[in-house]
């Protein structure tokens, strides 16, 4: 019996009910219908026919208007306007709210909310575009700018960046951005925004095709674009040149050339083919996607083979599933299983602060606020903690919908589940990944861990609560007071994700200490530039965070990491004297020159470090010294041949070398 019928069986009683068992039929009516046990199609009329250009156009102009705002917006904040944060949010909802309202109302023609989802994604990429319009700024884009410069320098692949080790050995975006750059003579950059731009369109266009075979409802693929758009990686570390952004639109052509191959399509062969191209380009592109695509293709295929008739693809499936492993484990082998390395460390730390977490409610991380101390204004805390709520609100009430939808069934006697359609099976039960992402973004270190698994889980996430609000809360209705309501719900989903996603960071004020985009400015990019010209390339430096990416890229110089050599370099900053210790790390590290920011004084780091996790715990209680940062000026064979006032480059190398023969 389906589990539904399960329920409705148990208030189907007779006329003459007992006093006390009417508020309990009441009750279980209540609830089957709020969760959805009952449904088994989404109501809903026909799509009028597409007629004209109308609404495309208007959504067109909003967009516009809003990246006009968004623009002032980061204009004033480099001026310190009051206004900043309330322009460029309410940019981001001129894009946001008009594409919302006419995809919101149920007879929407399918092309023409695919056109307006498209022209959505691509505003708020817009947006994030305005943030830095003529160079990379996002800490993410300079590690990856620097493997596909090292690229276009080398001829050849797999060069070292010890700003990001493992990324050289997963080079499927920068192949394709130098190839672009080598064809058209553009930049890195100009290439990079393309390359994204692109993946953006390909991504929507993708989910929109899953969402639509999963549901058989185009309505419900348009929704459920627009949930994922509320994500808080979508509009910021989904839009920026790094591996990841490109790896998730593969992701997403594997998962629907899979769902292909699930279904009674005429080209199978053409569609495994397909499907394996992508799975194998995705392994050399990133790591954990790859393996969270191959983990997903496995799981269907095992879904798809208990189905109650079972198709006849599940061969194909099961070969797709095995080629995305292969394709896995093979780069994994060939890279000297790198990625355990990098992955290994970061997952042990994560799990072990959410379990501390669990025990401990002191270890978790103050939501809405930097290492620094520093909050968002409250308003925007209570739109993102609105879009969480509206978000698990979805769930709750299309959980169980998506289930019935699926065909989900118990069937006695031995109660036996079953179910008819494993791809929104699957999807669905990627929603009970999204509470434990939340949990694990309030540890310090399980944040990263719970971001990246957040995103994976808003596959399922945009599904169920897209068919949530197309089987309860709107359904088949076209006022436009619930039309209305239903854009305004969405759009508030996307300004909390964007809030969420960007932090303190949404508009470009003035310089912040250790703040990611807030702390690449002209001053250190041009000493990083001055050092390419003067000293030449490919001199060891040790510095700070920020300015490792700027000497890295602007200078080509080789920045001293603990990720490369595993020997913090934080002593040789902020040590008050330089003992024997430092100078053997100086040593055992080949460091020729030493940048100092003297600007590091000022503040606490935001992002929670200076230089790196292991460095000295002092300078997270207080800000560094001058007289510390200032000490190489004491030191006999130590030069000084750049000063700009805020930034200063020691040349160390005597110092070593002197130190060494005593």
């Amino acid at each position: 019996m389906p589990a539904p019928a399960m329920i409705s069986s148990s208030i189907k009683t007779s006329h003459k009910l007992e006093p006390d068992v009417q508020p309990r039929a009441k009750a279980l009516k209540f609830a089957s219908v709020m969760l959805g046990f009952n449904q088994t199609a989404l109501s809903g009329g026909e799509p009028i026919p597409f007629q004209s250009l109308g609404w495309i156009a208007y959504a067109s102009l909003t967009a516009s208007v809003g990246l006009m705002l968004a623009a002032q917006a980061q204009i004033a904040g480099m001026h310190n306007g009051a206004y900043s944060l309330a322009l460029y949010w309410g940019g981001t909802a001129a894009i946001a709210f008009p594409a919302a309202l006419r995809i919101a109302w149920p007879y929407t023609p399918p092309r023409e909310s695919l056109v307006l989802i498209l022209i959505m994604g691509m505003g708020l990429y817009g947006v994030k575009i305005l943030h830095s319009p003529l160079h990379f700024s996002e800490y993410d884009e300079f590690l990856h700018w620097n493997t596909a410069l090292n690229i276009m320098e080398e001829q050849h692949l797999f060069g070292a960046n010890s700003l990001l080790p493992i990324s050289p050995l997963y080079p499927g975006l920068e192949i394709v951005a130098t190839a672009l750059s080598n064809l058209s003579g553009l930049s890195i950059f100009a290439c990079g925004l393309l390359v994204i731009g692109i993946g953006k369109v390909i991504f929507l266009s993708a989910l929109f095709f899953i969402a639509e075979a999963l549901t058989g409802s185009p309505r419900v693929a348009a929704l459920a674009c627009i949930v994922f758009m509320s994500n808080a990686n979508f509009s910021t570390f989904h839009a920026t040149f790094a591996y990841e952004s490109l790896a998730y639109v593969l992701m997403a052509l594997t998962i629907l050339t899979a769902l292909r191959l699930a279904s009674d399509d005429p080209y199978p062969k053409l569609h495994l083919l397909t499907g394996a191209a992508f799975a194998i380009v995705l392994a050399v592109t990133h790591h954990l996607t790859s393996y969270l695509t191959t983990a997903f293709l496995a799981a269907f295929t095992l879904l798809k083979s208990m189905e109650k008739r079972p198709a006849k693809g599940v061969a194909l499936l099961a070969l797709l599933a095995g080629v995305s492993l292969t394709a896995g484990a093979a780069w994994w082998r060939f890279t000297g299983g790198t990625g355990s390395g990098y992955l290994g460390p970061v997952l042990q730390q994560g799990f072990e602060e959410f379990f501390a977490l669990l025990t401990s409610p002191g270890h978790a991380r103050a939501p809405f606020q930097g290492a620094d101390g520093a909050q968002q204004p409250l308003l925007s805390r209570y739109t993102a903690i609105a879009s969480y709520l509206i978000i698990c609100l979805g769930l709750c009430t299309g959980f169980f919908r998506s289930l019935s939808l699926a065909g989900g069934a118990i069937q006695r006697p031995g109660f036996r589940i079953t179910w008819t359609n494993s791809g929104l099976v699957l999807f669905t039960l990627l929603t009970l990944l999204y509470p434990f992402s939340i949990l694990l973004r309030l540890t310090q270190s399980g944040w990263e861990i719970g971001n990246r698994l957040g995103t994976f889980a808003s596959l399922g996430v945009c599904i169920v609560v897209a068919i949530a609000i197309a089987g309860l809360w709107q359904g088949r209705s076209s006022s436009r007071l619930r039309t209305a309501a239903i854009a305004s719900i969405l759009t508030i989903m996307v300004l909390g994700g964007g809030i969420v996603g960007w932090g303190a960071n949404a508009v470009n004020y003035p310089y912040r200490v250790s703040a990611d985009a807030r702390s690449v400015e002209p001053l250190g990019i041009g000493a990083a530039e001055w050092s390419r010209l003067w000293l030449g390339p490919g001199q060891r430096f040790a510095t700070d965070r920020i300015n490792q990416l700027l000497l890295a890229t602007y200078g080509r110089q080789i920045a001293i990491t603990s990720l490369q050599t595993k020997a913090g370099i934080s002593g040789i900053l902020f040590a008050k004297e330089l003992t024997s210790e430092e100078v053997n790390v100086i040593k055992e590290t080949a460091t020729g020159y030493v940048m100092i920011d003297l600007r590091l004084t000022t503040a606490l780091p935001t992002h929670g470090v200076y230089v790196d996790s292991g460095e000295i715990p002092e300078v997270h209680r207080i800000p560094p010294e001058p007289a510390a940062l200032l000490k190489f000026d004491k030191l006999r064979g130590v030069s000084r041949p750049f000063d700009n006032g805020a930034t200063i480059i020691y040349d160390v190398r005597s110092l070593y070398a002197i130190r060494s023969s005593k």
